[in-house]
């Protein structure tokens, strides 16, 4: 969650982005990391959410399974809203020369609209998105407890009858190069369903579909031990295909402005996406291997560092924008001021004051 932190600080100074708060003064360097960051970060949170459903699921079954993730994700979904959400959005209102006039702001049309619009989700968007998923999960769930035993049949027969292909696929990690096609498929599907385009308080219905896959695969590695470990597999050609696949990109970019083209450039970042993540996925696999206590004290305050950062990185955002102060000082200040009070949040509050942990972790 450093990273998401690291993310929203970096929205107001990075040039070319717009966000809600953004200062005068602008960096390429932090709209470029900026940009490598959330290339990655995303699709890897719903791998990693994917594959913790799918360990809950197998633990709990499908009815205690959804009510645990209800608790989990819609209960600090809510009290995020209305108790931080909505105080970033008095921040802001207050911003637009309105005053700080709490009456005021609570009758203003700002706030009707915060709930209205689905304002109120912000940057809770994850958890919508993983709770709907979770819902489909306990659905496949169900259908692999009947299909599982000639499931298990059916791969082995595949396995026995094209060993070649099994061992280049799984083993040699060439799966990679499926994961993308998939997705280019879903993105073709898509254009022929206009009602996924519906988007309302940042939730669409076609970015829920495009990273459904990442999910999927989250499942799957649970399921598929031989899958996990080929995934979690650096290999040289895949690191070496990374910048290939990047240069690829800018050239059929600049060459054509086909559909062929378009498809392809499509696929090409798919994969890089696909890579990066399988390369962070083993790093993590290397470091948590070794049990460091900071890794599992942060691992437990991620996720309230997740729920109470966007307030402090908006509140402090909208204070630098009034100085004239180097672009990267007043960063620093706002990513380190941010992180030390959200983890201050969760040491001393969310630890200690039992509703407060229910509310924000729901445990």
């Amino acid at each position: 969650m450093v990273l998401g932190v690291f993310l929203h600080a970096s929205f107001l100074y990075a040039a070319g982005k717009t966000w809600l708060v953004k200062d005068n003064d602008s960096s390429s360097l932090l709209y470029w990391v900026n940009a490598s960051i959330h290339f990655f970060r995303i699709p890897c949170f719903f791998i990693l959410s994917g594959f913790f459903s799918q360990m809950l699921l197998h633990k709990y079954g499908q009815g205690k399974f959804l009510r645990a993730r209800l608790r989990r994700l819609a209960l600090p979904l809510l009290s995020t809203a209305i108790l931080f959400n909505s105080v970033q959005s008095y921040f802001l209102h207050a911003a637009k020369a309105h005053g700080w006039s709490l009456a005021g702001f609570l009758a203003s049309p700002d706030y009707g609209d915060f709930w209205k619009s689905g304002e109120w989700i912000g940057h809770l968007w994850f958890l919508v998105d993983v709770l709907i998923y979770s819902a489909v999960a306990a659905g496949l769930w169900g259908v692999w407890k009947r299909l599982r035993p000639h499931a298990a049949g059916i791969r082995e027969h595949l396995s026995k009858s094209f060993p070649t292909l099994s061992r280049l696929l799984i083993g040699q990690g060439l799966f990679m190069l499926l994961l993308p096609a998939v997705q280019l498929a879903a993105f073709a599907a898509a254009s022929f369903l206009p009602f996924l385009y519906w988007n309302w308080g940042g939730l669409s219905g076609y970015e829920l579909a495009f990273s459904f896959p990442y999910y999927f695969l989250g499942l799957l590695l649970f399921l598929e031990p031989r899958l996990r470990e080929s995934f979690h597999r650096v290999r040289p050609w895949q690191i070496l295909s990374i910048p290939v696949a990047v240069a690829l990109e800018f050239l059929l970019d600049a060459l054509s402005g086909s559909d062929a083209a378009r498809a392809a450039i499509f696929y090409l970042d798919a994969y890089v996406v696909w890579c990066c993540c399988a390369l962070l996925f083993a790093a993590f696999r290397f470091l948590l291997n070794r049990k460091y206590r900071i890794f599992v004290y942060l691992s437990e305050a991620s996720y309230s560092i997740y729920l109470f950062h966007h307030v402090c990185v908006v509140g402090l955002g909208l204070y630098m924008a009034r100085k004239e102060w180097n672009v990267f000082l007043e960063f620093g200040l706002i990513l380190g001021v941010s992180l030390a009070v959200s983890l201050a949040f969760h040491h001393y509050l969310v630890l200690r004051v039992r509703v407060l942990r229910l509310l924000f972790t729901g445990k």
